[in-house]
């Protein structure tokens, strides 16, 4: 069985979701200390300027000890979920496949503000999960705490983007994924956003296009999940 290890993101790059498509399972590592400008509460989304980011903001403060993904609280002292949605409705309304998500993706943003990062990463990507049909299983190292002990690490993976820490990135093999060239709501073009832009402006299609980005993965991270 091949794993991909790796922090949960916010709507994570596409070569990162391709990537799932390598593997048997996806290991989320909330348990990992959080790390400051990473992809862990930032998104990137395509805008007529170019791209911007999406940053869940994170309370500030000092800890007696590192704090986990799982443990680190939002900001709440002003309306970025809200923003958040509005931006999203604003730049992907024009997008061929927004309406086709929007009654599964808006509820997402229509329901209690997330006191907790986690609590943002895990709807988040569970709603892609779905709505992508990836065929490996997530996992949460935060529910399975001998994870390490009943794995191989030569079977493990990750992802430039996951920026591990030195425990984990010295053993797990990388995956290098060429990001898709595709038709963007805007003029011009911008590498690897988030899968968000994939996803509406391609719909449906997304997926054998992320299927064709695995492809060009190390073989040895695609032998379970291929047949699937």
């Amino acid at each position: 069985m091949q794993y991909l290890v790796l922090p949960p993101m916010y709507w994570p790059p596409i070569t990162v979701v391709a990537a799932f498509w390598c593997v048997d399972a996806v290991l989320f590592l909330d348990t990992i200390r959080y790390q400051k400008q990473s992809f862990q509460n930032r998104a990137r989304i395509r805008t007529p300027q170019g791209w911007q980011w999406l940053i869940a903001p994170v309370r500030s403060g000092r800890s007696a000890r590192p704090r986990s993904i799982a443990e680190i609280e939002l900001d709440l002292s002003h309306r970025w979920f809200d923003k958040h949605w509005k931006a999203l409705e604003f730049f992907y309304r024009r997008a061929p496949y927004f309406e086709f998500y929007e009654d599964g993706f808006a509820p997402l943003y229509r329901r209690s503000v997330p006191q907790r990062l986690i609590e943002l990463l895990r709807p988040t990507l569970e709603w892609l999960w779905a709505a992508l049909r990836v065929p490996a299983r997530m996992r949460w190292a935060s529910e399975e705490s001998d994870w390490e002990g009943v794995t191989d690490p030569s079977s493990w993976w990750t992802v430039p983007e996951a920026a591990l820490p030195p425990r984990y990135a010295g053993r797990c093999r990388v995956l290098s994924l060429k990001p898709p060239v595709y038709p963007q709501a805007f003029a011009g073009f911008e590498a690897n956003l988030s899968v968000l832009d994939l996803l509406f402006n391609l719909g449906p299609r997304a997926i054998e296009t992320l299927r064709r980005v695995a492809e060009g993965a190390d073989p040895r991270a695609r032998g379970g999940a291929s047949g699937q």
